[in-house]
């Protein structure tokens, strides 16, 4: 019996060890995630966005039988200043077996060149994938095709651009100035390939870097509400869209005729566009390397094929298709050509076609309509396709409508999503800083206390003392030196609380640029909080479209600090405003008013109405050719006609500066204050106004463009708020700058 059970123990034992000794052999394996995610910009690699706001396209497959939720955490660290950092979180839901689609707006630093990594998180915050993202953030003129199959960027991409405008800052560091001949840059979105629909941002900030881009009529006409409002808004904040129809309804009615003011009427071309030559606009050099375009172009390669293991690669997977993987990079394209004399080929002549109705107006291009205070472009041709994309005249088209649109950042205040790219250095924004503070009007108080400080000193000093020895009571100012004490301390306690205050507050300054009659305009807030203890706060933006980030250093980022994004828009948290200081955030948006300002007329006899609603005060209406003329207010309903006005400054009076080889006008809202046309306390007040805005622009804006008429003042009670998160609003200066006539280019 002891042998049965000696030898069951001894079978069991080993059984163990065998077992034990197999689980060491193959240890069990961690499961394989379930969720891959792939990034990239929205427009590629290869499209230069600047360090304005952009966006990246985040992929993400489900392959596990129950869905994934959670958030989407995008940071850019600064590799100089690893504490400062920039965090956007989104919220991610993928169904079971599904993929989806998720875009992560951010921006990028005028200084340096930040390093972007994403974490995908489940909904209890433990991280299920990472990965970092490579952005371009180069400034050149760039062009988006939006094409399934992009050729014209194949064929056009690494041209020289002859542009005249550019910013004082080549690099983050904002030294040197750039070239006015830069090499033109293009990208393209992807597919979704469940839908059809190229993959665009979803607020218009996101275009911040694109110059111009182009797409057909079918594919504008059936892009979804939220990219086809960011798209709509681009354009009115000053973008370039080229249109290419390809469907006869899409001329009569649908996004397009939306966008150029009415049904549009096809017909024959111009003789002015038929005489155009295959060369850059008069006195530019070359544009095609090689020559000029009426010659043999010399042939620039393509970039090298990007290989499968290059970590810089986008590969979208399931349903996101690449834009490029039906074009062969590895066998270069036919070098472009046009015939001697740089006319357009027979071929590319037959297939013109003219446009009008609408505000179309004939153009170089085909025609054109103002759309706020940018331009859509009704092509007469097609760039994407052959014989278009093997066609000189058609291509030296593209480059002048390239550059064209590149020139015409130069009136604009704040593009749309540019973020600092004009911050060359940071005073530009401590006027803003100075408006928002309340610490600022603390200097008459601190004036006061010290004032008090010293009479405090005398009378509690010689005073009391010697009062006390001519009284032969020595002792006294032991009783009377502390209630001077109590006295001069409650005074100084009083004076800082009137000052400062017991609860927080918030103050605003705004400039709102909108196009002659339209109600919807780009916005640039800077919104500042200020409270007197230390606060975390919840900043959101006011409107959906809209993007956020703090401005001022006076605050605590903490790692908790992000912008995240919802169904209402994006929203700042957990950002610590310290005590008595004032803490500012910038917000690019758009803003809807009440109704228009429309400019009309020509010379001296222009007019302007005033439909908004308010009241405009301290009205500076420039007219090209004549000058500034000066209104102390146009109330709502009111036409003003500008001859009627106080002439501030001739129009040859207005002081110039150099922006690249551009000649612009600066604001001069010193020279405007001086003005003999103006009360001094007229004067001071619209100083004060709008210095804060113009240092904040920079120095590279056409405030008073040659071409183009201005209209610019202050809505009399602000944006009708009351309070800014939570905060009660103290003051709210919200400034309007309407350019152009609107209805033409």
């Amino acid at each position: 019996m002891s042998k049965r059970l000696a030898f069951a123990a001894l079978f069991a034992a080993s059984l163990v060890s065998a077992l034990v000794t197999d689980a060491s052999a193959n240890p069990p394996t961690a499961a394989a995630p379930t969720l891959a995610m792939t990034a990239a910009p929205i427009f590629g690699n290869d499209a230069a966005l600047g360090y304005g706001w952009e966006e990246i396209v985040v992929t993400l497959a489900n392959s596990g039988a129950a869905p994934k939720k959670g958030t989407l955490d995008l940071t850019a660290t600064l590799p100089y200043a690893q504490n400062e950092t920039f965090i956007t979180r989104a919220p991610f839901n993928v169904p079971a077996g599904k993929t989806a689609i998720v875009r992560v707006p951010t921006h990028g630093f005028y200084y340096q060149a930040p390093s972007f990594m994403l974490s995908a998180k489940d909904e209890k915050g433990v991280e299920i994938t990472g990965a970092s993202v490579t952005t371009n953030m180069s400034i050149a003129p760039t062009l988006i095709d939006i094409d399934q199959t992009p050729r014209l960027g194949m064929v056009i991409r690494g041209r020289s651009v002859s542009t005249s405008y550019s910013t004082s800052s080549s690099g983050y560091y904002g030294y040197g100035s750039p070239p006015t001949s830069p090499v033109l840059s293009v990208g393209a979105p992807t597919f979704d390939g469940t839908t059809g629909d190229p993959v665009l941002p979803q607020v218009a900030a996101s275009y911040s870097g694109v110059t111009v881009a182009i797409i057909h009529s079918d594919l504008l006409a059936k892009l979804p509400p939220e990219e086809l409002d960011a798209l709509r808004d681009w354009v009115s904040g000053g973008g370039t869209l080229a249109v290419v129809p390809n469907r006869p309804e899409d001329l009569r009615a649908g996004n397009l005729v939306t966008m150029t003011g009415g049904p549009i009427v096809q017909g024959d071309v111009t003789a002015a566009i038929l005489a155009l030559p295959a060369f850059p606009r008069a006195g530019s050099p070359g544009a095609w390397p090689g020559g000029g375009f009426g010659t043999t172009p010399t042939y620039t390669p393509p970039p090298p094929p990007i290989l499968d293991n290059d970590p810089l690669d986008y590969h979208p997977n399931l349903d996101l298709e690449s834009p490029y993987q039906h074009i062969s990079t590895s066998a270069a394209p036919p070098a472009p050509t046009a015939p001697s004399g740089g006319a357009m080929t027979a071929l590319v002549k037959a297939k013109l076609v003219g446009f009008t109705g609408g505000n179309l107006v004939a153009s170089d291009y085909g025609a054109t309509a103002s759309f706020g205070t940018g331009q859509v472009h009704v092509l007469a041709f097609d760039p994407t396709v052959a014989p278009g994309t093997d066609d000189g005249w058609v291509l030296a088209r593209v480059i002048d409508m390239v550059q064209a649109a590149w020139d015409r950042q130069a009136p604009r205040a704040f593009p749309t999503g540019s973020g600092d790219r004009r911050y060359l250095y940071s005073s530009n924004k401590e006027e803003v800083r100075r408006a928002l503070d309340p610490n600022e009007n603390f200097r008459p108080a601190l004036g006061f206390a010290a004032v008090l400080l010293v009479i405090y000193s005398i009378v509690v000093g010689p005073v009391t003392f010697l009062r006390a020895q001519r009284k032969g009571k020595p002792l006294s100012p032991l009783k009377w030196a502390p209630l001077w004490s109590a006295a001069a301390f409650a005074s100084i306690v009083v004076v800082g609380l009137a000052v400062k205050g017991l609860r927080g507050r918030a103050r605003r300054v705004s400039l709102t640029e909108i196009g002659s009659g339209m109600t919807r305009g780009s916005i640039t807030r800077f919104r500042g909080f200020y409270t007197s203890e230390t606060k975390a706060l919840s900043v959101a933006a006011t409107d959906r479209s809209n993007v956020l980030d703090v401005m001022s250093s006076d605050s605590v980022m903490g790692a908790d600090a992000v912008m995240r994004l919802d169904r209402g828009g994006s929203v700042l948290e957990n950002i610590t405003s310290l005590p008595w200081q004032t803490l500012v955030v910038r917000e690019d948006g758009f803003r809807d008013l009440k109704g228009s300002v429309i400019i009309g007329g020509t010379s001296a006899a222009m007019t302007a109405q005033n439909h908004t609603g308010q009241t405009i005060k301290d009205v500076l209406f420039y007219v090209p050719g004549d000058g500034i003329r000066y209104f102390p207010e146009m109330k709502d309903g009111e036409t003003l006609t500008a001859s009627a006005g106080k002439l501030v400054q001739s129009a040859y009076s207005r002081r110039s500066a150099s922006a690249g080889t551009m000649t612009i006008h600066v604001l001069g809202e010193s020279e405007l204050a001086s003005s003999s046309a103006i009360a001094k306390k007229d004067g001071d007040r619209i100083e004060k106004t709008w210095k804060p805005i113009s240092s904040a622009a920079g120095e590279q804006v056409d405030w008073w463009p040659d071409d183009q008429p201005v209209l610019m003042g202050e809505l009399d009670g602000g944006e009708g708020v009351k309070t800014d998160s939570n905060l009660r609003l103290e003051t709210d200066h919200a400034l309007l700058r309407v350019v152009g006539l609107g209805g033409a280019p």
